[in-house]
């Protein structure tokens, strides 16, 4: 049985409002995007292998991508799951 689902079936309106969104307004690509997966993987170079090509395929200006590599920085928000994390903030 071949595989379907809700995000299968809509990629391309997905793909088309995402586009539309961050093209009127990119600072929620930094805001939204970058800095609220950061938090989730506690990985800068994840964060940025995983939204970077995402984000240069939807059409997001390359400047906007590089200027938002700094939102990738969430680490601190989840600072009591990640010990090493607040040891670094707590004595940096």
């Amino acid at each position: 049985m071949a595989e379907f689902n809700y995000y299968r079936g809509h990629i391309g309106q997905i793909k088309d409002i995402a586009a539309t969104v961050l093209h009127h307004y990119p600072f929620l690509f930094c805001l939204c995007v970058c800095f609220c997966t950061s938090a989730l993987l506690f990985s800068q170079g994840a964060t940025s292998a995983l939204l970077i090509p995402i984000a240069a395929s939807i059409g997001v200006d390359a400047g906007t991508i590089l200027a938002s590599f700094i939102a990738v920085s969430a680490l601190y928000i989840y600072q009591y799951y990640y010990p090493t994390t607040a040891f670094a903030i707590a004595n940096g």
